[in-house]
């Protein structure tokens, strides 16, 4: 039915056409001449949202009990002065949440004892103005944490003793004007290993036997520092740690253990960097499997392939939907 006979319809008709919620709202937002026939019980909460939100003027005819704590939020995001009508008993945390981060002013009417460290939290990124109201004895060390790295004038209110070494890391990272309150001891391998990629002026401060090998992989992933690197105790590092590292960070390659990686660190590594193939001395142990995975990423290398006749159905499948090309060893 379109927008035309519906218009003569609705002028037609003493009584209210049998539209929708949804359909009442469009026409009304662009036809406002046929509010008296609008069959207004039709309309749910959400709906009146939409339709106060853009045509306050109908109030009168919202029934409000229709509307929920979410539906408030946002009407009142948009139209505050309707605050009045507002059942504030329906709003939960979410929906108090939304509300103050658009209007502070509604902060009297809202039990601030229902949020937790988080909520303070996004409430003082969103919503400055409030840290009055926010609660900080609800904060634990990730919270100061999540907050001081955005917000580092709250750092005179902070109990910096509530950190842990990931706290102290995670802000460090962001903020290293704070490193005059931290307690070095607190942090592990993996919380240095992340601090010192971004913020190596700290590596003095660092006791590196902290750090195991899964650290010292983290750590090399994101350092650029050569007189960090070189702290490195490379003969830990195992096959599946050099494929790990050397796939993203190649110019580590002079310091490899090549004999360390098996066949399905070599399937991983040169999926990623085929520009180690020569170093690679496994190919004889390559299953009719990890040929599939290397081929459908690095298909110059089918003509090293001697597991041809072992490939099963499901494996050719899946290398001719990568590689077509490949169909030339294909054997019925």
């Amino acid at each position: 039915m379109g927008l035309l006979s519906l218009r003569e319809q609705l002028a037609r008709r003493g009584d209210a056409v049998k539209l929708e919620d949804y359909d009442w709202r469009v026409l009304l937002q662009r036809q406002p001449q046929f509010v008296e026939k609008c069959g207004w019980e039709k309309l749910k909460g959400g709906q009146w949202v939409d339709m106060l939100s853009d045509q306050p003027q109908l109030a009168d005819k919202c029934d409000w009990k229709k509307l929920g704590g979410m539906d408030w939020a946002h009407l009142l995001c948009s139209q505050p002065q309707f605050a009045d009508k507002c059942d504030w008993t329906k709003l939960g945390r979410s929906d108090w949440l939304e509300l103050l981060v658009k209007q502070p002013g509604f902060g009297d009417k809202c039990d601030w004892h229902m949020f937790d460290g988080y909520d303070f939290v996004k409430l003082l990124n969103d919503c400055p103005q409030l840290a009055d109201r926010c609660l900080s004895e609800k904060f634990d060390g990730e919270h100061w944490a999540r907050l001081l790295r955005q917000q580092p004038q709250y750092a005179n209110k902070c109990p910096w003793e509530k950190l842990n070494g990931t706290d102290w890391s995670r802000l460090l990272r962001d903020q290293p004007q704070f490193a005059v309150y931290c307690r070095w001891e607190k942090l592990n391998g993996r919380n240095w290993a992340d601090l010192l990629a971004v913020q190596p002026q700290f590596a003095k401060a660092c006791p590196f036997d902290k750090f195991n090998v899964s650290d010292w992989v983290v750590f090399l992933l994101f350092c650029s520092q050569s007189q960090l690197i070189s702290k490195c105790p490379w003969e830990k590092l195992s096959g599946r740690n050099w494929a790990n590292l050397l796939s993203d960070r190649p110019q580590f390659a002079d310091y490899c253990l090549w004999d360390k990686l098996d066949m399905y660190a070599w399937v991983q590594l040169l999926r990623k960097c085929p520009q180690f193939a020569d170093q690679c001395s496994k190919w004889d142990s390559f299953t009719a499997d990890n040929w599939c995975r290397l081929l459908c990423a690095q298909p110059q290398f089918a003509g090293r392939c001697n597991k041809w006749n072992e490939l099963m159905p499901f494996n050719w499948v899946l290398l001719l939907i990568r590689q077509p090309d490949l169909a030339r060893y294909y054997k019925k």
